[in-house]
């Protein structure tokens, strides 16, 4: 059995994510560390990607990767958790007057960098506790906004009899699509919330190559990716067996002397794969003055295999 690696889980509505976590464990047995590259809340579906083994250390990596999402929002009124299964905090007076060229500027205003409110029901840390600790303790919060990129985002369908919303957005790390769903009813004059939501990417890895909770705890270790799958999502170089030692000892590298696999998708992010025989680095790219070094910050050794990465 693959002892380091990743695991693609397609997450039903109301499960949690840690039972996920918890049934690869059940799989893979005690001795092999199991984590998560960001979870979903369990009022939404779609994709989770699972780490095991040494490929753990990479979830900061993962997690910085652009994520892709199928919503469906209701207009009309707003709930404490921003989602279907809140308490109704506000509702429109009158009756819903938002036309669809309104929703469609709507949404393209939400493209590039903005700045964002998390809700008042999340996981962000306010002096040590989580927000929805406090929130749910009836303590007043005040939630600092934070900058998040939204690369794409555009309406795949409006019932304006129902005032009913759907539309798909790619955004960064850290981005509420619950805050991008309040936000947006706010500015029709109305109010919303998430009636579903579906993570359906994560970098290049889509949700209809995952598999389901119950296939994973049947132990379909076929599910199972290689490490070096992973370097599909960042610009990767291989590391000729000349260099390797000095890969292997974390010493920083010219890219003139590495011959590049493939661009990746997350460029902007300044991380780089650099993969030899036994080994994936993912290195920091260091712009210095005079010139660009590719500085390794977490060396994977995967074995001396010379197939690694083919």
């Amino acid at each position: 059995m693959m002892e380091s690696g990743f695991v693609l889980v397609d997450k039903a509505r109301g499960l949690r994510s840690t039972l996920c976590v918890n049934t690869l464990k059940k799989v893979l047995g005690r001795k092999i560390k199991v984590g998560h590259a960001g979870t979903l809340d369990s009022t939404a579906e779609g994709l989770l990607i699972l780490l095991f083994g040494k490929m753990t250390r990479t979830s900061r990596y993962v997690m910085a990767l652009p994520k892709t999402y199928e919503v469906t929002a209701t207009l009309g009124f707003e709930t404490d958790t921003l989602d279907s299964e809140g308490e109704v905090t506000a509702e429109s007076a009158g009756g819903l007057r938002v036309k669809e060229s309104n929703v469609r500027r709507c949404l393209f205003s939400f493209l590039g960098w903005i700045c964002q409110k998390p809700p008042m029901i999340s996981a962000v840390r306010i002096s040590g506790k989580r927000a929805h600790e406090l929130a749910r303790a009836g303590l007043a919060l005040s939630i600092s906004d934070r900058a998040i990129y939204v690369s794409s985002i555009g309406l795949d369908e409006f019932d304006e009899k129902h005032g009913t919303v759907k539309f798909t957005i790619t955004c960064s790390k850290g981005t509420y699509v619950r805050s991008v769903v309040r936000d947006m009813g706010r500015m029709l004059g109305t109010f919303a919330t998430v009636a579903k939501l579906k993570r359906t990417a994560i970098g290049p890895f889509r949700v209809f190559d995952a598999v389901c909770v119950d296939a994973l705890g049947k132990g379909l270790t076929g599910s199972f990716r290689h490490p070096k799958d992973l370097a599909e999502a960042f610009p990767c170089y291989e590391v000729p067996e000349g260099m390797l030692q000095t890969l292997k000892s974390g010493k920083a590298i010219p890219p003139g002397r590495l011959l590049r696999r493939h661009w990746g998708i997350c460029e902007d992010s300044g991380t780089v794969v650099l993969a030899g025989s036994g080994v994936l680095s993912f290195a920091k790219c260091l712009k210095l003055q005079e010139e660009t070094l590719f500085k390794p910050e977490t060396n994977i050794f995967i074995g001396e295999e010379k197939d690694a990465y083919p």
